[in-house]
C-alpha cells in the first residue's frame, strides 16, 4: 500500500504573512519498509492568468487564447537522497522530516479569481525505483504584508464630484452635482469605510435611492501571444438608502465595513492587480444610466498606527463613525484561508 503522508505547520496556521517564518514537519506513515531514492519537499509558489476571446475575421469567429505565467517559490528546503542509481529503506512506523522556509517580504498575496490565481503550497514527492513517484500537496495562503504607515497620503482625506448640466428648456438649465468624501484612503479588513454624499439635484429628475458599495477590480495580465489586460469588477458590499431627493441638497452618511478580501497589490505582481475602491450611484429613474462617484482606496494589512482625526477631515461625523467601527481592530487576528479563498478543493 502506498505511503500516507502528513504535512503539519509549526505554529499550525493556513495563512501567512510575506517576510514570515514557514515552518512544520512532513510526517510518513508506513506499514512495513519501503524502498525510496529520494524524500524531497518543496516549497512552490506561482500565478497564472488565462482567458479566451472571439475575433470576427472575414466570414468566420477566430478564437484566440490568452495566458500569462509567472513563478514565485520553487525551493528545496529538505530532502534524503541515495546515492546515484541506489536506494535506501525508509523503517516501518512513523518518520517525521521538518522543513522551514522564511517567506521572501515580495511575495503577492494569495489569490483566487475568475480568471487566474496566485497559489502556494508545500509539495512533498517520495520518489521510488521502478515505480511512479508518489506526491503531495499542502496548500497555504500568503497575505503580503502591506503596511497603510508607508504612505502617509492614504491617512488623507479624499474627495471626488460628478457635475452635470441639463437643458430643462431652451432658456432654462439644471445641474446635477454629486460629491463623495471619505475620511481617508487606507484601510484593513475589519475597518469601517464611512461615506459622505452630497447631493444637490435641480436637473429636474427624481433621485429615489442611493446606492453605496466597495468594490474590488482585478486587473488580469496575459504575455502569450501578446501582451493584453482583461478586468473584473465585483460589488464585495452594497448597502441602498431610500430617499427622495428632488430640487433639493442633500447630505446622507454611510458605513461599510471592509470584510477579509486580499489587500491591495500595489503593482508589484505581474500577472494580476488588485484594487479596490468605493461608489456611490444615485438610482435616477428619469436617466438612461444613473450618476456615480468613485474614490480609490488601499486595503492594508498593518493598521495606522495612530487614529487620530485628520485636520480636515469632510465632518465630525464622519470621524465618530469610523471610530465606533474600529475599535480593536488593531488587535484582530488575520482572515482565515477559507474566509477569504473559500475551499481549496481547485488546488
Amino acid at each position: 500500500m502506498p505511503i500516507n503522508i502528513e504535512v503539519e505547520f509549526t505554529p499550525a496556521a493556513s495563512v501567512y504573512h510575506s517576510g514570515q517564518l514557514l515552518a512544520g514537519n512532513v510526517r510518513l506513515i508506513v506499514e512495513r519498509p519501503k524502498r525510496l531514492r529520494a524524500i524531497c519537499v518543496y516549497i512552490t509558489g506561482s500565478g497564472r492568468v488565462s482567458w479566451t476571446s472571439h475575433t470576427a475575421v472575414a466570414d468566420k469567429i477566430e478564437t484566440v487564447e490568452h495566458s500569462g505565467n509567472e513563478e514565485y517559490i520553487n525551493c528545496r528546503t529538505c530532502g534524503y537522497n541515495a546515492a546515484s542509481g541506489s536506494f535506501f529503506e525508509l523503517p516501518a512506523g512513523v518518520n517525521v522530516y521538518s522543513f522551514k522556509y522564511t517567506l521572501p517580504m515580495w511575495l503577492p498575496s494569495s489569490f483566487e479569481g475568475t480568471h487566474g490565481y496566485i497559489r502556494y503550497a508545500v509539495d512533498v514527492v517520495l520518489e521510488r525505483p521502478f515505480k511512479f513517484d508518489q506526491t503531495f500537496k499542502k496548500p497555504f495562503a500568503v497575505f503580503r504584508t502591506v503596511d497603510l504607515n508607508r504612505d502617509i497620503s492614504l491617512k488623507l482625506p479624499a474627495q471626488m464630484d460628478y457635475r452635470k448640466q441639463f437643458h430643462l428648456s431652451s432658456i432654462t438649465r439644471g445641474i446635477l452635482a454629486i460629491t463623495v468624501n471619505v475620511l481617508k484612503t487606507g484601510y484593513i479588513a475589519g475597518s469601517v469605510i464611512p461615506i459622505e454624499a452630497i447631493v444637490a439635484n435641480n436637473c429636474g429628475f427624481s433621485i429615489n435611492k442611493l446606492s453605496f458599495s466597495l468594490r474590488k477590480i482585478t486587473t488580469y495580465k496575459c504575455t502569450y501571444p501578446t501582451n493584453g489586460e482583461k478586468d473584473e469588477t465585483i460589488t464585495i458590499i452594497e448597502r441602498f438608502v431610500d430617499c427622495l431627493i428632488e430640487d433639493e441638497q442633500t447630505s446622507l452618511l454611510e458605513r461599510l465595513e471592509v470584510p477579509p478580501t486580499p489587500p491591495t497589490t500595489l503593482n508589484f505582481c505581474n500577472v494580476l492587480n488588485v484594487a479596490y475602491e468605493v461608489r456611490v450611484v444615485a438610482i435616477t429613474p428619469g436617466l438612461t444610466s444613473n450618476p456615480s462617484v468613485s474614490v480609490p482606496i488601499v486595503i492594508g494589512t498593518v493598521p495606522f498606527l495612530t487614529d487620530q482625526p485628520a485636520a480636515s477631515s469632510p465632518t465630525q461625523s464622519m470621524q465618530y463613525h469610523e471610530e465606533q467601527g474600529n475599535r480593536d481592530i488593531e488587535d484582530a487576528p488575520p482572515p482565515s484561508y477559507e474566509s477569504v479563498y473559500g475551499n481549496a478543493s481547485n488546488y
